[in-house]
Parts: structure tokens; C-alpha cells; sequence
């Protein structure tokens, strides 16, 4: 028996005429993105038998005939289809639907050109997929503008540069701009370029049914100034696709910047998601979400758990995830997955996992009594009063 699923591999645009045991790459040459269909035993190798052979098969069903140099993507769900996914980069924004046979374009949008000569190149980075009640299948894409200069519309307000992009009808696509005070603000003494994000998620963060927007957000070193750190947000949307209210959850020290988001169940504190954010130079930072008050359904917010150094400034992460590797009856493993890339292809870095057993009875005492023993606020940093659950660190 075999478990199959779908796994697309974003390109790229190779920038060093570097190798190492897997090859090498020309500069200028664009990598094209791909679809494979991937088959995996139930027999083979798994966090409880990590010894084991792995057993994958895989069938490439689609490859991008025009790869622009991409940089990020995933599947995602329209109006029309559930079956699609995007690609984002120096192409701009690209969707493509599955039509029964293979994947075709369904939607493009350019990224405006860069104009100051030091910005390297015009690309979408952040991306995320998630759904609204009135928008329907959404995502949102965020622009690396790098050194241009914000711009102010006639109001005097800060023209936004990331997008929320969903379909409407069959191939009828909307798209709409945040607002610059809200996403990919505008940065240091004199707000001289935005703040960039590069990492996005959406999840129902405090339990109204409506997925919210993470925003992880990031700069290069050499614009970074003393004084001015990089906040880590939570975007609340409601209903009817708007954004009505913004949270810090934290913000990087020491000239660090942030990276990437996920959510996830790790801690079972409540059924609602947990949130982990990634800095530029490699710490990962955990917060349980302490879910609904019992009486007047009020969200409690979330609460620092741990922060574990993953990355260095050479091999940062860029990108995690959360995923269950396994349960039972009596047993639940949750992780989280963190890509480590290194900045020369020569380093191979250390890709993690790190992972929480959580016994399922424990979870269920902590949900009946934590709630009303706190109440903190999302900068909390203090941990339960409970005995934790055990993290261990696998590196791969």
C-alpha cells in the first residue's frame, strides 16, 4: 500500500558558477518548475522507524516550458478548481489549473520593474494560501522591491506593494493591494525602502472562523539600522476579506531580521493553531495558542514557549513547516519541518526536524486546565505552569 500526492518544485535562477557532488549550474540559466506525482510505501522509513529504507516512487506530470527564474509557490484552491497552484518570482504571479490531462495558465501578473539601480531584480517572494468566506480561495503575494524608494498616493498615504489575489469566476481573477500601513511597511529613520516579506501563512489564528494573515518580515543586513527592529505580525481578517486589525507578535534583536512563518498544532493547548516564526539568522521561535475563554469565547491570545538556533547567518532558513509524522492511539508525534539553504552551494547545511510527543491524555488535561490560569497577552514570554512537552532535535 502507498500513499500518493502531488509535490511541486518551484525553479529558480542560478547566480554563481558554483557545483558540488549534485552538479552545478550557469549564471543567468532559470531552473523550470515541476510537478511530480509522489508514491510512498507505509512500509518504509518514518519518525518511529527512522532506520528504514525509504520507498518513493515519482512521475513528473508537468514542467514549466518558460521558467522566468521563481522563487516561490505552492497549490492552492479557486473558485473553479481545487486542483491548481501558483508560482511566484521574476515572472511575477502565475496560476495554473489542472485541466485533466496536465496544468495550463490560468491567470499572470507582472511584477512592476525595480527602479534603483542597486535593487538586483523585480520578483514576488511570500506567498501563502488561504480561504475568506467572501473572496473565496485566496493568496497573498508579497513583492521584493529592495532598495526602491515607497511611493504616496494623493491622500498622502503609503502605496502598498503586497497582494491578496483571488478568482471570482472561471478565470475572472481580482487583485487586491494592502494597504502599505498594513503590510510591507515602510522602514527605519527615513523610511527610505519597505520592510520585505518574505514569508507568509494564513490560518484562524483566534477562532472566528476566518483565516488570518502571518507576515514575516525581512531585510538585508546592509539596510538594517540600530534601533529599528523587524515586527512579526498577525493580520486579522474578517469575513468579508478585510483587514480590520493588526498584532506584534514579536520582533527580531540584534540586527537580525525575520524570514518565515507557519502555524500548526504542537502544544494542544486548544484546537486552534499554534505559530512558529523563523529569523534571517536561523533562531525559531515557538508560541502556543491558548484558544477561546470557556465563558465568553473571548481569544486568550498566544504565549512564547521556546526559541531554538537552527541556522547561521551563512546557512539561514527559509522556509518551515508543520506537519503530524505520527499517531495513534495513545501516542502523537507533531514537527517542524525547517529548510536550511546555504548562501554557496559547496555548503550543504542541515535540514531539522524537530519535533513534540505529546501524549493525547496529557493533551486533554490541558485543555480543561490552563485556560483560566492564563491570560496573557501575544508578547507574553512566560511558560505554563505545566510540565512541557518533551522537544528533541533530529538533524537530517
Amino acid at each position: 500500500t502507498a500513499w500518493k500526492t502531488k509535490v511541486l518544485l518551484v525553479g529558480g535562477t542560478c547566480n554563481k558558477p558554483d557545483s558540488n557532488d549534485f552538479g552545478g549550474c550557469s549564471p543567468g540559466v532559470s531552473t523550470p518548475a515541476r510537478v511530480f506525482v509522489v508514491s510512498m510505501s507505509k512500509y518504509g522509513c518514518s519518525v518511529t522507524n527512522p532506520d528504514a529504507e525509504c520507498y518513493l516512487d515519482y512521475d513528473r506530470v508537468w514542467m514549466h516550458d518558460n521558467p522566468q527564474g521563481d522563487r516561490n509557490g505552492g497549490f492552492i484552491t479557486t473558485a473553479s478548481s481545487d486542483d491548481s497552484f501558483a508560482l511566484l518570482g521574476q515572472g511575477g504571479c502565475e496560476i495554473y489549473k489542472y485541466n485533466g490531462d496536465t496544468y495550463e495558465l490560468s491567470f499572470s501578473l507582472a511584477s512592476d520593474a525595480n527602479e534603483d539601480p542597486r535593487s538586483m531584480m523585480s520578483r514576488y517572494a511570500g506567498f501563502a494560501a488561504g480561504y475568506n468566506p467572501k473572496l473565496g480561495g485566496m493568496l497573498a503575494a508579497g513583492r521584493r522591491t529592495e532598495w526602491d524608494e515607497p511611493t504616496r498616493d494623493s491622500n498622502g498615504d503609503y502605496i502598498g506593494i503586497n497582494k491578496i489575489i483571488y478568482e471570482e469566476a472561471d478565470d475572472d481573477y481580482k487583485v487586491w493591494t494592502l494597504p502599505g500601513s498594513v503590510s510591507g511597511v515602510p522602514y527605519g529613520s527615513t523610511s527610505s525602502y519597505h520592510m520585505q516579506s518574505t514569508g507568509f501563512a494564513f490560518a484562524d489564528i483566534n477562532g472566528d472562523g476566518v483565516d488570518d494573515l502571518l507576515e514575516a518580515t525581512y531585510l538585508k543586513d546592509i539596510q538594517r539600522e540600530d534601533g529599528y527592529t523587524f515586527p512579526q505580525m498577525i493580520h486579522f481578517f474578517n469575513a468579508d476579506g478585510e483587514v480590520y486589525e493588526s498584532l506584534k507578535v514579536m520582533e527580531t534583536e540584534n540586527l537580525d531580521a525575520g524570514r518565515s512563518v507557519t502555524t500548526g498544532q504542537l502544544f494542544g493547548n486548544s484546537e486552534l493553531p499554534d505559530v512558529i516564526f523563523a529569523t534571517h539568522e536561523g533562531t525559531v521561535n515557538f508560541f502556543a495558542n491558548m484558544g477561546l475563554d470557556d465563558e465568553d469565547g473571548n481569544w486568550l491570545g498566544l504565549e512564547k514557549r521556546y526559541s531554538l538556533k537552527v541556522g547561521t547567518l551563512d546557512c539561514p532558513i527559509r522556509d518551515m513547516a508543520v506537519t503530524t509524522l505520527f499517531e495513534a492511539d495513545d501516542r502523537y508525534f507533531a514537527g517542524v519541518v525547517c529548510a536550511v539553504t546555504c548562501n554557496y552551494i559547496h555548503e550543504k547545511g542541515d535540514n531539522h526536524i524537530y519535533y513534540v510527543e505529546i501524549e493525547k491524555k496529557r493533551q486533554e488535561e490541558t485543555q480543561n486546565t490552563t485556560v483560566e490560569q492564563n491570560t496573557k497577552p501575544a508578547e507574553a514570554t512566560g511558560v505554563l505552569p505545566l510540565p512541557p512537552p518533551r522537544i528533541q532535535e533530529e538533524s537530517t
